[in-house]
């Protein structure tokens, strides 16, 4: 019982911390809804692919407003969850459909 209150705190720590709170509120979208033209199609396409296999598809406005997208990336490099192609493809993507907002 006494290290109930230990294991709290830094739990809460770990969450706080980290990406996983954040992302649990980050607002997702649909395939279907990702903005972009024809010109990103491809870029669209990886972001969907890569970022969709794992975990639901989140908003890319979300990256311009609260996390910038190298630092996801850097990771998932870091993990070998994608290549550099991949991870310029979705740079490139986020970056595009982020450009005006």
């Amino acid at each position: 019982m006494k290290r109930l209150p230990f294991i709290i705190v830094l739990f809460s720590t770990f969450l706080l911390s980290g990406c996983l709170l954040t992302y649990f509120f980050a607002p997702k979208i649909r395939a279907a809804d990702l903005p972009g033209n024809e010109s990103i199609e491809k870029e669209k396409k990886v972001y969907i692919q890569r970022c969709g296999q794992c975990h639901l598809l989140i908003a890319p406005d979300f990256y311009r407003h609260n996390v910038t997208i190298e630092i996801i990336l850097l990771r998932y490099l870091q993990q070998k969850i994608i290549n550099e192609d991949e991870a310029r493809a979705i740079r490139d993507y986020i970056l595009a459909v982020t450009a005006d907002s």
